[in-house]
């Protein structure tokens, strides 16, 4: 079925189904798009980050145990040394506490990886701080200086270094989640814009092309057509009717020839009233002269 020959209403709908339509596909794909951008945010918003602070907050506790076994070399009041070996004490049960939790967080290939170093570097660095805590405590300071420059410090600096490795791991994981998360975000605004562009043209085109069509079938205006219709047939047969050659087959073209069609038929009556009356009087005259 051709345009030409559907009803208004199916036109109609034809016209604003389309662009509903797109606006649909528009806002499924929206969705579509958005969920991908919340899978990167969440991504990077609960498995990222939460690492990447497990794993400073652990290497902060490290480097706290550092400053306190420091400070039980360099202090000089025995309360303070004795609050500071109990310091470095309490911080190594925390350190487990967190190195248990980062543990379990850290779940694929690669983390897996650089925890095996972290763990290595952590049985390494274990027994060399329990000793000079167990050596400091019993006040022999000379010797718990030579374990902490000797054993202590190296395998620290191993330990801090292996966790360097796994904060940094994080950070570049961390910085492409945000990066997919801004593509997820720029592609989803671009799909919306584009559709809803593409929408409204549509509308603009199917909109363009009713109004076309059924103007080609009026002959114009519903408003002009409907007072050339109100004037002839409430007799006034002179209407100026204003057609546009290629509107000839339409409404108001179908008006023109039917105004037309009654002049011409007026026209005829009036002349053969006209001869009617002519013989009529003849006849009379005639009639007259007998």
């Amino acid at each position: 079925m051709s345009l030409k020959n559907m009803a208004l209403s199916t036109r109609m709908i034809w016209g604003f189904g389309i662009v509903i339509s797109l606006f649909v596909i528009a806002a499924a794909t929206s969705l579509l798009r958005l969920n991908e951008f919340n899978d990167a945010v969440e991504n990077l918003a609960l498995e990222r980050l939460p690492k990447l602070i497990a794993v400073q907050n652990y290497t902060e506790s490290l480097l706290q145990s550092s400053r306190q076994m420091r400070d039980v070399l360099i202090l000089d009041d025995e309360k303070e040394i004795k609050a500071s070996i109990l310091a470095a004490q309490t911080n190594v049960a925390l350190r487990k506490q967190i190195y248990q939790q980062l543990e379990k967080k850290l779940t694929n290939a690669n983390e897996q990886q650089l925890f095996e170093a972290i763990h290595s570097a952590n049985n390494n660095y274990v027994k060399p701080e329990e000793e000079f805590l167990s050596t400091a405590s019993k006040g022999d300071f000379s010797t718990a200086k030579d374990i902490l420059l000797g054993k202590t410090r190296p395998a620290q600096i191993a330990y801090i270094e292996a966790l360097k490795k796994l904060s940094q791991y994080h950070v570049s994981q961390s910085s492409q989640d945000a990066g997919l998360a801004n593509i997820a975000y720029n592609n989803t605004l671009l799909i919306i814009i584009s559709l809803s562009s593409i929408a409204v043209v549509v509308g603009v085109l199917a909109a363009g092309l009713i109004i076309r069509n059924v103007s080609k079938q009026l002959g114009g205006e519903p408003s002009y057509v409907a007072h050339v219709v109100n004037a002839i047939s409430a007799g006034n047969l002179n209407t100026l009717v204003k057609l546009k050659p290629q509107y000839h087959d339409s409404l108001l073209g179908g008006v023109k020839k039917m105004q037309e069609n009654l002049q011409q038929t007026i026209l005829r009556v009036q002349t053969a009233v006209s001869a009617i009356s002519t013989a009529s009087h003849e006849i009379a005259q005639g009639n007259s002269d007998l």
